[in-house]
């Protein structure tokens, strides 16, 4: 029996602090049809696990500390050929999901990710600076075309996502992501 999109991915957001997206984010994302959604909470006070957990989301503590063990502590969880890991913050539209999943069925990628599209405007001029010369060097040094390597919201096999040996903590997390899984398609 062929297995409907939506059930070939589980939709990750790490959080910290994030109460005042969180639900907005979980109702949309399940308004695409997407309920397999783990929320990785890294300490929040402000209630976002009790909002995500109204919202109909899986709340687990986070293992450790830092975006790349939270999404360590989610992948062990996982049961779908693909995790989509997305901020918690309201800043990727929940639409694209979808589209992403389409595009790696469709070309058989390991990877496919999002590029910004609300909240770019909230985005400090010297992150945004940043983030385009980091995805130049990326794309120069990978031969690839991205336009957006430090997105919050991309589409990994799940496979790929658990052999990683991730070396940093932080945001850095989709670079190591990206750059992992560009050098072994090499």
């Amino acid at each position: 029996m062929r297995r409907a999109p939506a059930d070939l991915v589980t939709i990750v957001i790490p959080t910290l602090n994030e109460a005042g997206a969180i639900g907005r984010v979980i109702d949309e994302v399940r308004g695409h049809g997407f309920t397999r959604i783990i929320v990785v909470d890294g300490g929040s006070t402000d209630g976002t696990r009790e909002i995500a957990a109204s919202r109909g989301a899986r709340v687990v503590v986070q293992e450790g500390r830092g975006k790349a063990d939270a999404i360590r502590t989610a992948v062990r969880l996982v049961d779908t050929p693909y995790t989509l890991i997305m901020d918690g913050d309201w800043t990727y539209p929940a639409a694209y999901i979808s589209r992403l999943l389409e595009e790696a069925l469709r070309r058989g990628y390991d990877e496919v990710i999002g590029a910004r599209l609300r909240g770019r405007e909230n985005m400090p001029l010297l992150n945004r600076f940043g983030n385009g010369v980091i995805t130049k060097a990326f794309n120069l040094l990978f031969g690839t075309s991205l336009s957006d390597v430090c997105s919050g919201m991309y589409l990994v096999r799940t496979d790929v996502l658990r052999r990683l040996d991730f070396e940093c903590r932080g945001f850095s997390i989709e670079v190591e992501v990206a750059a992992t899984v560009a050098s072994s398609s090499r």
